[in-house]
């Protein structure tokens, strides 16, 4: 793949996927997607992994809380645990065993980590 087909992208939100790209999803269902909805509202996000042409993963990830954050932190000089931590709270469907795959571990902290950076903060005078 190409530099720029490697970098994480912006997709169509579930609700606005055809039925035709969710038969596509692998690792969780819709059944599956409708509940951690529920449970996580805006901070639920999608993310595919597309290793090659034919292997895919899909993942639920979550937009992690302070405390999450503050456990990392306590963590720094041990980078596995601190994205252990992330992974343990962040990855709410998903093949997990999947994430032993270099590639797939680290698209999946990369997204994890854009959730983390937020958006946009604007700043002006007071």
């Amino acid at each position: 793949m190409k530099e720029e087909e490697m970098k994480i992208k912006a997709g169509k939100p579930y609700e606005e996927l055809t039925t035709e790209e969710k038969a596509l999803i692998v690792d969780f269902t819709e059944e599956e997607h409708t509940e951690l909805k529920l449970k996580y509202g805006k901070r639920l996000k999608h993310v595919t992994v597309q290793v090659d042409e034919d292997e895919r993963y899909d993942y639920l990830i979550v937009r992690p809380k302070k405390n999450i954050l503050l456990a990392m932190a306590k963590k720094k000089d041990d980078l596995e645990e601190a994205n252990d931590i992330l992974i343990r709270n962040c990855v709410a469907a998903g093949n997990m065993e999947a994430l032993e795959d270099s590639t797939v571990y680290t698209s999946v902290l990369t997204a994890i980590g854009q959730l983390i950076a937020g958006q946009a903060a604007f700043i002006s005078k007071a």
